[in-house]
């Protein structure tokens, strides 16, 4: 199948294609039989899915660089209009409904540009879906909806807008209203609906434990391992022989212990701290090695790629390593040797890291610490807590220590601060939610936080020096019409922000969130400035971290639970073998490693914050359906032309729809960047602290809808 690739890519490459259907392909490449023409269909679809060849209307193949179009994906919106997401373009590709041509959300298409962007404004290009190159997916997850002779599957996600027909003989067994497991035999076209059959019946809708598969299967995320990855995990063990104690730095004397939450059970990282004069520190960054057991060309090191990440909803982790290396034989578990890959770095009273050690290792946890005895045992708070942590309080005294000396050193360079909060959601034995809180954040949290950012920063200058083949993580500089909303909506809030767009620092967004840091809006500016910024992302080309106002940054701190992190410390055991002495056959092999990893690492990242997102909206929306007609304090965080969200001090966000305002016809006024009443003048802008009542709850179209109270 590769030669036949070869042969394809060498005619583009001297010019000598030219549009062809499938039996000219064929006799140009000398295939022959049935076997070798399955084997061209396999190429072809490839070549497509690469952007190189489309079918044209007549249905033959096509080079795309010859056409003008562009390929991308398609993500969907309710309303039938949906945006093409280009790779290496932070602009996407606006569709409206009638030239989607019956793209569904995820698939990969091939777009016409039909208007291009104007500049100097927000408009985006708009396109035209000219062919579905790779549907995203052909199993959905919905609720059934029968009549007498045939049925149609609804699907959860509502980004997919087409119901899924189903023919009597395809219902197997299923009956009205319960949750199931769809395939698409059929794609809708212009003629007929799609349509498919019944794989699984999961359940009765609306029963809460049938949430999170269903978020799983809408995201396509993969729960079982396969039997080969089963396999070679079954007899891993830890093996500390003479070879290993060779290679590794014995580093079981030493004062390590790890720092989580209470219930975390894949332990990546460990710390030991020391002070070992008055103006020098010594931060040991510990990192499982992973690596030691996930080896390349296995199943095991296959499906951590295709995962790169794990998948973590509320109360439920979907690994992106089986349990007994991710929980087990790889995490630092209190009281149990393990392998590691260490950090180790001296760092002055100014925060400067003058000196880095960075080795294999074999460590020993002394103590499993919770953040949230940590924090009480800093806020005196846990006197019964100091017997079982007495002999690290010296060691937490330190890392309080070093902590203010490496934020205050972060802080001086520019390192943007979002002091944003996250959402707990507490879940009862039936999945049902139960309790919606702010998750609190102590300094604990902020002390690994800040030694995980050290670790990072000083792998990735390290490897970034040798020139090795290595993973970044990147963030790159704001677009500047994003900047320029930004700053309508500051002054506004009357938040004076000069923007200079030629020549943006992270200074510059560090000072905005300063001077309101003391501000009952902060929060609300902070979500808007965060909002303004590119998306951090991989790459294997090093293009600095913008929001940490550093040259040089990695993840190097997660290998359980990142695949990233993982091919960082593969490259740093590469570089340990061979001396540091990296050839360019080392280059070779995974220069292109790098760059296809990091790729699809930043692609299953999203797909994991979506699906993580998409479960929280759906317990959020369960937990506030009994509370309809209660009354909140809420702040205007986000105004839209159809009407304000507005969120909770629980973190909750509804919808205030403009036709429900009866005093008044509002209007949103984006030059203004406010929403502003006819007759009345009446003046709402984001920040604005309102009361509102809770009128509708939607579990299905995750919708909270509020209205507007009037003090009286």
């Amino acid at each position: 199948m590769e030669r036949i690739k070869e042969k394809i890519e060498s005619l583009i490459e001297k010019n000598l294609y030219k549009t062809m259907r499938f039996k000219e392909i064929a006799k140009v490449t000398g295939i022959k039989g049935k076997e070798m023409e399955m084997q061209l269909e396999k190429v072809l679809a490839i070549l497509q899915e690469e952007g190189i060849l489309y079918r044209n209307e007549k249905k033959d193949f096509a080079l795309v660089k010859d056409s003008g179009y562009v390929l991308g994906t398609f993500g969907a919106n309710q309303r039938g209009f949906g945006f093409v997401a280009v790779e290496g373009s932070d602009d996407d590709i606006f569709i409206f409904k009638d030239n989607t041509n019956f793209a569904m959300n995820g698939d990969t298409v091939l777009v016409q540009i039909i208007k291009e962007k104007e500049v100097g404004t927000d408009k985006k290009s708009e396109g035209k879906v000219i062919s579905i190159v790779k549907r995203a997916k052909d199993v959905i997850i919905g609720k059934l909806e029968l009549s007498k002779n045939f049925g149609f599957v609804v699907p959860d996600d509502m980004k997919l807008l087409y119901d899924i027909y189903i023919p009597k003989e395809g219902l197997n067994g299923a009956k009205n209203n319960q949750k199931v497991i769809a395939k698409i035999l059929r794609w809708p076209d212009k003629e007929k609906k799609a349509s498919g059959i019944i794989l699984e019946v999961l359940g009765d809708e609306g029963d809460p434990k049938l949430d999170f598969v269903s978020v799983l299967r809408m995201y396509n995320i993969k729960e079982e391992f396969s039997e080969d990855t089963i396999n070679e995990v079954k007899n891993m063990q830890l093996d500390i022989n003479e070879k290993e104690l060779a290679i590794r730095k014995d580093l079981r004397n030493e004062l390590i212990m790890t720092i989580d939450s209470a219930d975390t059970k894949d332990i990546d990282d460990a710390i030991s701290v020391k002070k070992i004069s008055d103006n020098e520190y010594e931060l040991g960054v510990h990192i499982a090695d992973v690596s030691h057991y996930v080896q390349e060309g296995t199943s095991l090191n296959d499906e951590a790629i295709e995962r790169a990440t794990s998948v973590y909803l509320i109360n439920k982790v979907v690994p992106m390593l089986p349990q007994k290396l991710s929980n087990g034989l790889c995490s630092l578990n209190e009281g149990e040797d393990r392998f590691a890959v260490s950090c180790i770095m001296k760092i002055n009273k100014n925060g400067d890291i003058i000196d880095n050690e960075i080795c294999k290792s074999i460590i020993h946890s002394g103590k499993k610490g919770v953040y949230s005895e940590i924090n009480d045992i800093i806020d005196k708070k846990a006197d019964a807590k100091y017997l079982e942590y007495e002999k690290f309080l010296p060691t937490i005294e330190t890392m309080k220590e070093l902590q203010k000396i490496l934020w205050a050193k972060r802080e001086k360079r520019g390192s943007i601060e979002f002091d944003l909060y996250e959402s707990k959601i507490i879940l009862d034995d039936n999945d049902v939610a139960v309790g919606i809180a702010k998750k609190d954040r102590g300094l604990s949290e902020k002390i690994i936080e800040e030694f995980m950012l050290a670790a990072n920063e000083t792998v990735a200058e390290v490897f970034n020096k040798m020139d090795m083949p290595f993973i970044y993580r990147i963030h790159e500089e704001p677009d500047p019409e994003k900047l320029y909303t930004l700053t309508k909506v500051l002054n506004n809030l009357n938040i004076k922000f000069k923007l200079n767009k030629e020549d943006i620092k992270p200074k510059d967004i560090q000072k905005i969130l300063l001077d309101v840091k003391d501000d009952s809006q902060s929060k609300t500016i902070g979500m808007l400035t965060l909002r303004s910024m590119q998306q951090a992302k991989y790459s294997s080309e090093n293009k600095g971290h913008f929001g940490l106002a550093n040259e040089y940054y990695c993840h190097f701190t997660s290998p359980i639970r990142r695949y990233p992190d993982l091919f960082v410390h593969r490259m740093i055991t590469k570089a340990i073998e061979n001396k540091y002495n990296i050839t360019e056959k080392i280059k070779k092999v995974y220069e292109h490693q790098a760059e296809e990893y990091a790729y699809i690492s930043s692609v299953q990242e999203r797909n994991a914050v979506d699906a993580e997102r998409e479960f929280d909206d759906i317990k959020k929306c369960e937990y506030m359906q009994d509370k309809v007609g209660e009354i909140y304090d809420g702040i205007i965080s986000t105004l839209t032309g159809f009407g304000m969200f507005v969120e909770l001090d629980n973190t909750i966000e509804g919808l205030v729809r403009y036709e429900d305002m009866q005093d008044d016809y509002y209007q949103f006024n984006e030059e203004m960047m406010c929403t502003m009443g006819e007759r009345t003048n009446s003046k709402f802008v984001v920040g604005d602290s309102i009361k509102v009542k809770l009128i509708n709850v939607d579990k299905k179209l995750r919708r909270i809808d509020f209205q507007i109270v009037k003090d009286e």
